[in-house]
């Protein structure tokens, strides 16, 4: 894919809504989805590959989808918060033609934004552990301790058998081999 168009790609999916824009009810549709991403590949790939190739290049031009789409919102993010870029160097280069999913990526911040800010509360508080209390802990504590010992020694019972195992296998053709005066 040394020579991808990545401006027909990036055309191909606008025609197919149910990929990017998540505001559609059409995006939640599995089949429709899986449908358009066909035609793609289809369109990318020709008719004549396997299915394995064709599913590698499903997942390539998924992939290639994503990191366009991550470029987008990094370059509309970057405009928003320096304006147009009189101290940059060059916007993203398919910016204009990906300006379609503007709408949808200032949706997805908005509902972020929405969300409710979590409150941290300093409290100091003590707690009065009864004897019962510490009994019981001790008792799940060395409860816990004593499983812990008897899973390490089956594993490494298991580690024994398997390694002599794998050795016996090999016992008769070690045998076969001459020794060396």
């Amino acid at each position: 894919m040394s020579n991808f168009d990545t401006r027909k790609l990036i055309n191909e999916i606008k025609k197919r809504p149910s990929i990017w824009d998540t505001s559609s009810t059409d995006n939640t549709n599995k089949e429709l989805k899986k449908k358009d991403w066909n035609e793609i590949v289809a369109i990318f790939g020709g008719d004549d590959i396997s299915a394995s190739d064709r599913h590698l290049l499903r997942l390539t031009l998924q992939k290639r989808w994503k990191n366009i789409r991550t470029s987008f919102a990094r370059e509309l993010k970057r405009q928003k918060n320096y304006g147009s870029g009189a101290n940059r160097k060059s916007e993203y280069v398919y910016y204009k033609q990906l300006r379609f999913l503007s709408n949808v990526m200032n949706i997805a911040e908005k509902e972020a934004d929405d969300e409710p800010e979590y409150v941290y509360y300093d409290v100091d508080v003590e707690f009065n552990q009864t004897s019962d209390d510490n009994k019981y802990e001790q008792r799940i504590e060395n409860k816990f301790k004593r499983k812990m010992i008897d899973d390490e020694d089956t594993i490494d019972d298991n580690e024994d058998n398997e390694d002599r195992l794998f050795l016996l296998s090999l016992h008769e053709r070690l045998r076969r081999i001459p020794k060396s005066e």
